[in-house]
């Protein structure tokens, strides 16, 4: 439960669906990788005219930095809280590098998990749990689970062309995970890596399962030569 940087994990959740939701955008979609000023690197190269389709197999950062700026930050925050998501603060607003993970006091893995099992689940966010009730000695409820339902975050045609997508990240050329992907059945996902190697992560989900992995130190110091794939 505690927070950590996402990486680039938060892309396919704050930048590219909420930025399909709008209809101004799509997989085929074309923006300029290159370096800009008081932009981010790239971990590799730079590609020039891409389609969001590569930009998120290859995890781009320049063009998710673009694209969030378009759509506005807000506008992607939005889509986090309607997901409940916990640990963003107020300093959080507005701030452009939320958009390749760079959040104060960063993300806990359980809402990452959910964030993208409402992608797997058509856009609809559920936050029903295991757990029912808790109940002491005596017999009195001291917590009641919350099954409050579901709700409708992303358009049903927008949770499909980003699962389309990363998909891409096990077959795509360039793909962050390319040849890792489940033997027996299609999978989608997204790699992360923080800064200096300190969070790694790997989100993503089957037919079955949604999963969220954060590998690192609970007191953060650079991992050498450990990635998200």
């Amino acid at each position: 439960l505690s927070a950590r940087q996402p990486g680039s994990c938060i892309k396919p959740l704050i930048d590219y669906a909420p930025a399909f939701d709008t209809g101004a955008y799509w997989p085929g979609s074309v923006i300029n990788d290159h370096k800009f000023e008081d932009g981010p690197d790239n971990a590799g190269s730079y590609y020039g005219n891409v389609t969001i389709r590569e930009a998120l197999n290859r995890s781009l950062n320049t063009v998710a930095w673009q694209v969030l700026q378009n759509i506005g930050v807000d506008t992607g925050l939005s889509y986090l809280d309607a997901m409940k998501f916990q640990k963003i603060t107020y300093v959080d607003n507005d701030v452009p590098a939320l958009s390749i993970g760079g959040f104060t006091d960063g993300l806990r893995v359980v809402d990452m998990a959910k964030g993208y099992q409402t992608l797997a689940n058509n856009g609809v966010y559920d936050n029903k749990t295991c757990i029912i009730k808790i109940e002491d000695a005596g017999g009195n409820v001291v917590y009641e689970g919350e099954n409050a339902g579901s709700k409708k975050v992303y358009e049903p045609e927008t949770a499909y062309m980003i699962t389309d997508i990363l998909k891409g990240t096990f077959t795509a050329t360039g793909g962050t995970g390319r040849g890792l992907g489940l033997s027996n059945m299609p999978a989608a996902g997204k790699t992360g890596t923080t800064n200096s190697n300190k969070d790694t992560w790997f989100c993503g989900f089957s037919k079955y399962y949604t999963m969220s992995v954060w590998v690192g130190y609970d007191t953060p110091k650079t991992l050498s030569d450990l990635y998200g794939s």
